[in-house]
């Protein structure tokens, strides 16, 4: 189950991010990022997703085209319905982060995103949350500032905020 912080959320969706340093390319740095990406995925749950392009694209998973990166995003896991739901959110997040880059003139050589969430007894989603950690030679306040950005700007994201209607169509 996710953190109690989700009630206490005013938005359904909330991004933690983490901002990498690549000023300092040592390998142990490196191993350290790896580390902590590899720990933040054993706290998600069965539902979680990871999605990342780049210097931070997973070693396994499903690979899929990208606009943005040469090898493409590699996405993990994708084996059920509520990954997927959770993995729209990844992806758009990813994609983003790697557009208004671009928009911004902000060098991003990588990015990863996890999406994680919670259904109540009924299968209904009780929020999803997502972290994204970000690539960049860029100063901090300016990779902040992207990400806040692509959280203002992400459709996936927006569209659940503000709720959808889902239906049966019963034409042929």
């Amino acid at each position: 189950m996710l953190p109690t912080m989700l009630g206490q959320c005013p938005r359904s969706a909330i991004i933690a991010s983490q901002v990498r340093d690549t000023t300092d390319s040592t390998p142990r740095r490196e191993v350290r990022d790896q580390r902590r990406h590899a720990a933040l995925m054993n706290t998600l749950s069965p539902f979680g997703v990871t999605a990342g392009a780049g210097s931070l694209r997973p070693a396994d998973g499903v690979t899929l085209p990208h606009a943005w990166t040469v090898d493409g995003i590699v996405a993990r896991p994708t084996s059920n319905g509520a990954q997927m739901l959770h993995l729209a959110v990844a992806v758009c997040v990813l994609n983003d982060t790697f557009r208004e880059a671009r928009e911004l003139g902000i060098p991003v050589t990588g990015a990863v995103v996890t999406a994680d969430g919670a259904f109540d007894d009924e299968w209904r989603s009780t929020g999803i949350v997502y972290t994204l950690t970000v690539d960049s030679p860029a100063p901090a306040d300016v990779v902040e500032r992207l990400v806040a950005r692509v959280d203002d700007v992400a459709e996936i994201p927006r569209t659940l905020r503000a709720g959808t209607d889902v239906r049966r169509s019963t034409g042929r």
